[in-house]
């Protein structure tokens, strides 16, 4: 509550009282940690409580956990679901309101789907293909006292916000963020909402080099557009087609987190992307399974490390290795625990404000993996020259029991990248 109502003190112009109950929120997320967060990282009520999935799920949802922790919170849950559950997320009605989002927004969109998509109890797919239900159950067992309550609707909620991406930025839908989310084992999705300006859509198709995202945006109101970073995004809807950047009605804004921002006005606008710096993975029309499997589990590791570099943040790169994880590039000396893990990463993102990793491809099993990338960026930070630097490499990897990096050896040809750095124009 504390958060919601300085919100509404910030939507008020209130910001007295909006940075009072910051404060506040402040104070309730100390207190709420010290009593609730485990030495070791794991939210239990008693010392002596197993692991709840939704004792971690709320602290993610409400923004509670503190950010340097955030990814291992998240990343602990995920290995409850994937590896002790299969695939299940083991929640009642509150879980089940979050955790779809919390996953997605965390950087387990795959997941999530898989947990949406799970035939077997407990999980919607049990109640729609193996029970047959057309509406919601009360509880996920077949016996339900119940089979017409809106409990665990909140799966819905999560198609339009989530896999569609559509949610206002302004009210009345006058201003639209449209942030599709494509996770492995699902090729397509559409969702129309018919606001107060006219009718909204996002829809996007998986295509065997790329991906093709189709929007419309109603008459006055605007849309802020969020896609796979790609290194060719064209827009077709004028009936050109023509680099986004320079389309009518397309404005690039931003690139953050391997995506590429546009701000469009109302329109129709049809984009293809080819050439994805993270492969989103062609569906396999089921869904559901593959998130049990090693090497999905693996593929999911790195899709979303790559992501992290990408979204230059230092803190979530250092968030995949285990807290006394190392990271050694070529002959140099290795980067032991995180902070100095981070350090490394925040290295390469200044040198590079625009960089951007591909992911090449990634090998191995749950024990040992190779990372294979390419980076592609412009000597731009400080004292850069404006020299365009692209370079692959691979990093060997060696996880720890909980599935984090213990220790990675990363490998590129050092010459080659100092060469591209000082090129003479």
């Amino acid at each position: 509550m504390a958060r919601i109502a300085a919100d509404v003190a910030r939507a008020l112009g209130d910001q007295a009282s909006a940075a009072k109950y910051d404060v506040l929120f402040g104070k309730i997320t100390t207190d709420f940690n010290a009593r609730f967060l485990g030495k070791d990282g794991v939210y239990r009520e008693k010392p002596d409580e197993p692991f709840l999935q939704t004792a971690q799920i709320l602290p993610l949802a409400f923004d509670l956990v503190p950010a340097a922790q955030r990814t291992a919170v998240a990343e602990r849950l995920a290995s409850d679901i994937m590896t002790k559950h299969d695939g299940h997320a083991w929640v009642g009605v509150i879980g089940a309101s979050y955790v779809l989002p919390v996953l997605t927004a965390t950087g387990h969109a795959d997941l999530a789907l898989t947990v949406a998509t799970k035939t077997d109890e407990p999980g919607w797919g049990y109640w729609t293909d193996t029970l047959g239900f057309t509406a919601l159950g009360e509880s996920w067992p077949a016996d339900t006292r119940s089979r017409n309550h809106h409990f665990f609707g909140a799966i819905v909620q999560w198609f339009y916000e989530d896999l569609a991406g559509l949610r206002p930025l302004a009210p009345g839908y006058a201003r639209i963020d449209i942030n599709p989310q494509m996770p492995p084992g699902l090729d397509a999705v559409k969702a129309t909402y018919e606001s107060v300006r006219g009718q909204i859509v996002s829809a996007w198709r998986k295509t065997a080099d790329g991906v093709e995202v189709d929007v419309i945006v109603p008459p006055n109101a605007r849309g802020r557009i969020h896609l796979p970073a790609a290194a060719e995004i064209l827009e077709t809807g004028s009936g050109t087609s023509m680099p986004a950047a320079g389309a009518p009605g397309v404005t690039q804004a931003a690139t953050e987190a391997g995506r590429v921002i546009f701000d469009v006005g109302s329109g129709h606008y049809q984009f293809t992307l080819k050439g994805l710096a993270v492969p989103l993975g062609a569906g396999s029309g089921g869904g559901g399974t593959g998130m049990t499997t090693a090497s999905a589990r693996l593929r999911d590791f790195a899709t979303r490390y790559t992501a992290a570099w990408c979204s230059h943040d230092p803190a979530r790169v250092a968030g995949f290795f285990a807290p006394n994880g190392s990271l050694k590039v070529n002959d140099g000396q290795p980067a032991v625990g995180r902070e100095a893990i981070a350090d490394v990463a925040r290295g390469f993102v200044t040198t590079f404000p625009d960089m951007l990793l591909l992911m090449d491809g990634i090998s191995g099993t749950d024990e040992r993996a190779v990372y294979r990338w390419t980076l592609v960026g412009t000597n731009s930070g400080p004292d850069g020259n404006g020299n365009k630097v692209r370079i692959s490499g691979y990093e060997e990897w060696r996880f720890d029991a909980t599935g984090l990096v213990l220790e990675s050896r990363g490998h590129f040809d050092a010459e080659d990248y100092e060469r591209q750095l000082e090129a003479q124009h």
